[in-house]
Formats: structure tokens, C-alpha cells, sequence
């Protein structure tokens, strides 16, 4: 992901990270479905926009970044906050 400013053109636009907390890493499929559940609970509905995760990959999780990033996606490019 690469970040830009909101009045950019813009077709994603991140809005929580999850802790995903310590010891070894879950399982990627249980991470991705758990994350992807509580992102979906926790966005506000937004016509024509996708719900999607950033997971932890093996890499991240072992360099101790152990969380999860919610983001919309758009169908079109944005130049304002989804929120």
C-alpha cells in the first residue's frame, strides 16, 4: 500500500488497524477471515465500496509487526475521505 494524501486521487483509503497480539503467528486463513469479519463489522456502510484486509505475511509477523490494516476500496478514484 502506498500512502497519499486524501485530496490525491485515491482508489483505497485505510481506516483501522488490528492488533493481532504476541506469541506465534495463526494461521493465514484464520487471521484473513477474522480480520476481514471485524473490518466489515466495523466500517460504515459506503455505497459502491469493498471492504478488504492487509494481513500480517510470515515476514512482517516475524520482524513483530503483528497487525492488520482495514481499508475501503473504491470503484472509482477518490479526491476526498471516504469518511
Amino acid at each position: 500500500m502506498l500512502r497519499t494524501s486524501c485530496t490525491e486521487k485515491h482508489n483505497a483509503e485505510a481506516f483501522e488497524v488490528l492488533p493481532q497480539g504476541d506469541g506465534p503467528m495463526p494461521d493465514i486463513v484464520e487471521i484473513y477471515q477474522r480480520t476481514l469479519a471485524r473490518c466489515e463489522a466495523d466500517a460504515r456502510p459506503i455505497p459502491g465500496v469493498r471492504v478488504q484486509v492487509v494481513t500480517p505475511t510470515t515476514d512482517t509477523w516475524n520482524a513483530g509487526k503483528h497487525r492488520a490494516v482495514c481499508y475501503y476500496r473504491f470503484e472509482v478514484e477518490m479526491t476526498a475521505p471516504a469518511r
